[in-house]
Formats: structure tokens, C-alpha cells, sequence
């Protein structure tokens, strides 16, 4: 025998031919002919039984077994699901098994709020074309393109796979997942609203139809569909988001505001995340977790919800529910920030918009903090805005010198103040001017007492208790106090020659001029 195959060995070397014999024969032929070369996502691939060509894709075998073949060119033998489940995010682009007992492979959500499945048996009769969702998960069929919304797939007698010599430009598809032509601008009635163009069986490009009804869908509502997610650390991943939200009236960057799932959240009773959108696969979140506080809304429901509300690690879309005035925010995050919103007339009716501001020498002063009612925001000259408690029976400058807030029973409302009196001040610099007055250039100024001086107390007492805290005595330069009249109703200030008395008949006190020298 071995001479035998040495002369065998003799004549294939003669002849100038390549043999293995044995063993070695079955390791030639695992050998790649072309081992630079790399396989075209989806195209044909041999099963790793050799015994056919497949695509990616799923394949009938048996009433036991099914075959799923990947765009790897690895294809496997697995059995049919025993547990039922339901077409959702989880299980699309997967055979699943129906309450009833029939087998599908789901495909993902092709409308607003409906997640669609097709039935997987060895009865189909005619080829049809569906649309599958891009799933991210590894060892998926249909995940080998990243860049990839959805993948069509059709089916035939052999089972549904991957068609990859589909290509065509805004095509319609049926809430079903399957895909339609068009006629001119209108698809059927059953349609996802918004056209798919496809070039070699990959879907990287949708848009809305213009005829389709904003009351049906808004331009949010495609947001869940993509991969979004949010860590415990704020980081955020996402998936060419941007495309599916940006219109002709957005612009980069965009902004989602979603939970840490990706889900859209659209009212009041939400709460998520605000995350800017900068690129097909790049996106950060806006509000942290650790920053508590306001974020002017740059969504487009804005005109509802001025305001993005953060608290407890998660935030809620904010109505002002008072459209009157002007109201003011700290920003969440960055102190040399401030929001402003203020009533705009839109058409008969008012409505609220709120813009950031970037802190100048012009905001210096106080403002009434609309978060709270005796809470208020102090931007200084180092162009820095911090909160702060209004304190009782105090006033504090605004950045309208004209206007003053005054605290008293725990609320703090701004106003033009009474004009001839003096209010306790409670502004920053009140150790060394504890009073403010209105001067002769028409504005309210901070400014310091003179020893023993008695003035009248802007804030006015109740009538039912008029005595009380009525007057404001300054034992000297840096150091005033609100005293009691108690039941007196005539004071005399040496200081300034005036006489203070009560009015009964108006319930309020007045002050005179008197000439206690010549007296």
C-alpha cells in the first residue's frame, strides 16, 4: 500500500498538481481561498452544513426546528420558542410564539403605538416585501448595519429573509410593516405616515408625507423608535435620532426630552431627561442628575411647556400657569445664567416665553425668585446670580432702581413703594446702609442713618394694629430698628425737626415738618 502511494505521491509531482491525501485533505478544505477577502453584509453565505445557500435571515425545517442564518455567513438549527410572548422592543427581529400558538417573527414598530408581526410557517404563496426595525443586539439577524432604520425582508417559500436587491425612493409601508407603492402623494389608510427609501435592501433615509395629519402624529412621536439610552452617570448613547426629529424648522443641535429607556416624553406627567442631539450618533445630556432647578425648553412644545423642571434626579416639562409679568428662574446649572419669562400676546390670548440670559452689569439687583414666594435671586457685579430668603418686613433694590420688593408675611412682591418713607433694607450692603429712601433722581437708593433718627416705617401696619412696627428708630449711622407706637400717636424727631402722628380718620401715619428750634 505504501508503494502504491508513493508512486501516486511520484506522479502528482511529475505533473506539476497539489494533493493531500487523508486527513490532511479535510483541513485544505476549511482553508479561505481568499482570506483578505470580507463578505458583503447580507449577501449569500453557504450554512456551516454546506448543505445550501442561504441569506440572512429565518428558514423552514421541520415542524420542530427553524434555521437562522446571520449576515455572518454562520448559519444554526434552533428549535421553535415553547413560551409565548408578544411583538415589542425586546423581542423585534425574533421568532416569537403567539398567545394562540402561531409562530412570528416580529418586526418592530412600524406606527406611532403599534408593534407588528408576520406569521412564520411554510404556507406563504406569494412573495410580499416587509419592513424589519434594526435591532442593536448582538447575534441578531437583522443588527449588521449600524446606520440601518430598518432592513426589507420578503417572504417565500423558503421562509423570510433578507432582500438585498431592493432598492427604491419613497415608498410607502402599511402599519403592518408591509411595503407599498405610492400613488402620486398618497399611500393607503392604513399607512405609517411618513415614506422609506431603500437602497440594496437597507433603509437609511425617512421622512414624513407633508399630507399627513399633525393631530394623528407630531414629529415627536418617532423619537422612541430610536436606540436611546441614558446611564446612571448621564451618559448618553442614541442612534442617528437626529434624523428622524429635525425638520425644516429645526435646526442643529437638536433636543429629545426622554426617559433613561429612550422613551419620548411629551406632557406634564412625564418625567426624563433632556438630551441635545449633535450629530447621527453623537448626543449629550443637558440636565444632570445632581443639578436640581430650572432649563429654559428648547423643544418645540415650548409655547406649553416654557420650562423644563428638574428634581430628584429627574426631570418634568413645566407650565406657568399665571401668563402675567415677568418671572424669573436660576438656571440648574450655571450661575452667570438667568431665566426670564414674560407675557407675550398671541393673537386675543397671553402666553409665556422664557429665554436665558447671559449675566452683564446690567442685571445687577435683585429679583423676585417665581420658584417661591419669599425666595429671591441676587445677581451681583461679579455677573453672579445666587438664590436667597426674602426676609420680612425688609425691601431689597431691583435692577430697576425705580421698583423695590417688599417682604412681609412670608411673600415678597415687587412694587414702586410709598415714595416718602423709609424701608428697612435688606440688600447686601445693609450692615453699612441700613435704610433704604427714594431720592431726587427718582430712584430707590441704599443709604446710611444718622444717630437717634425716627422715620416712618414703609410698611405699614394693620389697622387693626396700627402701633405696630410703625416707625423705624436708628440709634446710630449703621444700626435701625422697626419700633412699636404701642398706644402713642404723636412722635417728635429731634433729628430731622418732624412730627409723626396718626391718622385715625385714614388709618395711616403722616409726618410733618416743625421748627423745634424756634420753639
Amino acid at each position: 500500500m505504501n508503494n502504491i502511494k508513493f508512486l501516486i505521491l511520484l506522479l502528482v509531482g511529475f505533473l506539476g498538481l497539489n494533493l493531500v491525501i487523508g486527513a490532511d485533505a479535510d483541513a485544505e478544505a476549511d482553508k479561505d481561498p481568499n482570506p483578505g477577502a470580507v463578505a458583503e453584509a447580507g449577501a449569500d453565505t453557504k450554512t456551516e452544513t454546506g448543505t445550501s445557500t442561504r441569506v440572512a435571515g429565518f428558514y423552514f425545517v421541520n415542524d420542530s426546528n427553524y434555521e437562522k442564518c446571520t449576515s455572518d455567513g454562520k448559519c444554526e438549527e434552533v428549535p421553535y420558542p415553547t413560551n409565548t410572548s408578544t411583538c415589542s422592543r425586546d423581542t423585534t427581529g425574533t421568532i416569537i410564539k403567539t398567545a394562540d400558538g402561531v409562530f412570528e417573527l416580529c418586526l418592530g414598530k412600524i406606527d406611532e403605538d403599534i408593534y407588528s408581526s408576520i406569521k412564520f410557517k411554510n404556507e406563504i404563496a406569494t412573495e410580499a416585501k416587509y419592513l424589519v426595525k434594526h435591532t442593536p443586539v448582538a447575534n441578531n439577524v437583522f443588527t449588521f448595519d449600524d446606520e440601518a432604520f430598518y432592513y426589507v425582508i420578503k417572504l417565500t417559500n423558503k421562509g423570510i429573509e433578507f432582500d438585498a436587491e431592493s432598492t427604491f425612493t419613497d415608498y410607502c409601508a402599511d402599519i403592518t410593516g408591509k411595503i407599498t407603492t405610492r400613488i402620486e402623494d398618497f399611500c393607503s389608510s392604513e399607512g405609517s405616515g411618513f415614506y422609506y427609501t431603500s437602497e440594496n435592501g437597507i433603509v437609511k433615509l425617512i421622512h414624513r408625507q407633508s399630507d399627513y395629519s399633525e393631530v394623528q402624529k407630531s414629529l415627536e412621536d418617532i423619537n422612541y423608535e430610536c436606540t436611546i439610552s441614558i446611564s446612571e452617570s448621564d451618559t448618553c448613547t442614541t442612534k442617528k435620532c437626529d434624523n428622524y426629529y429635525i425638520s425644516e424648522e429645526n435646526t442643529n443641535p437638536s433636543y429629545l426630552f426622554v426617559t433613561r429607556e429612550g422613551k419620548f416624553v411629551s406632557d406634564v406627567n412625564g418625567k426624563g431627561f433632556l438630551i441635545k442631539v449633535v450629530s447621527d450618533k453623537s448626543c449629550s445630556v443637558v440636565t444632570k442628575s445632581s443639578a436640581s432647578g430650572y432649563y429654559e425648553n428648547p423643544l418645540s412644545n415650548k409655547s406649553t411647556y416654557p420650562l423644563i423642571y428638574c428634581t430628584g434626579g429627574y426631570c418634568s416639562l413645566k407650565k406657568i400657569e399665571e401668563a402675567k409679568g415677568k418671572y424669573y428662574y436660576l438656571d440648574a446649572q450655571d450661575n452667570k445664567k438667568l431665566i426670564l419669562c414674560d407675557e407675550t400676546k398671541d393673537n386675543e390670548s397671553s402666553i409665556m416665553t422664557c429665554e436665558t440670559k447671559e449675566i452683564d452689569n446690567t442685571f445687577v439687583g435683585y429679583y423676585k425668585n417665581a420658584n417661591s414666594k419669599n425666595e429671591l435671586i441676587y445677581c451681583s457685579e461679579k455677573k453672579e446670580c445666587n438664590p436667597t430668603v426674602g426676609v420680612n418686613h425688609f425691601a431689597y433694590i431691583t435692577s430697576n432702581p425705580s421698583e423695590i420688593i417688599i417682604c412681609q408675611n412670608d411673600e415678597c412682591e415687587i412694587g414702586d413703594g410709598s415714595q416718602d418713607k423709609f424701608y428697612m433694607n435688606g440688600g447686601s450692603d445693609k450692615i453699612t446702609k441700613p435704610l433704604l429712601k427714594y431720592d431726587s433722581s427718582n430712584k430707590w437708593v441704599s443709604t446710611a442713618a444718622a444717630k437717634d433718627f425716627l422715620c416712618l416705617n414703609g410698611i405699614e401696619p394693620s389697622s387693626d394694629n396700627p402701633g405696630e412696627k410703625a416707625l423705624i428708630l436708628c440709634t446710630n449711622t449703621n444700626s435701625c430698628n422697626e419700633i412699636d407706637a404701642e398706644n402713642s400717636r404723636i412722635f417728635i424727631s429731634y433729628t430731622d425737626n418732624k412730627i409723626y402722628k396718626y391718622d385715625d380718620l385714614n388709618e395711616k401715619w403722616k409726618d410733618k415738618d416743625i421748627n423745634l428750634t424756634s420753639a
